[in-house]
């Protein structure tokens, strides 16, 4: 299943350098298309892992070296965080 994922997003890392050979600011279009679609809340849990996939792609053609972090985990940690205070 991981060959797989690293073989989708190959091809997904291809594409965004052929679009950029024709339109040399699809990377930071596409970039903040995908992070409206995240912020919108209308990503399901299964696809936004890709999406974040997809946004750290883009941040390589863009030139930026941190990656972007999936929310939903993050809003979970702290919830976890936060009970495990409250059970103390």
């Amino acid at each position: 299943a991981k060959d797989k994922t690293q073989a989708k997003f190959a091809k997904y890392y291809l594409k965004v350098m052929e679009k950029m050979a024709s339109a040399s600011d699809f990377a930071s279009k596409e970039a903040e298309r995908l992070s409206n679609i995240v912020k919108s809340g209308a990503v399901s849990a299964s696809k936004l892992d890709g999406f974040t996939i997809r946004q750290n792609v883009l941040n390589v053609f863009l030139g930026k070296s941190e990656p972007v972090e999936v929310k939903k985990e993050e809003e979970e940690e702290v919830k976890t965080a936060d009970r495990a205070k409250d059970e103390l």
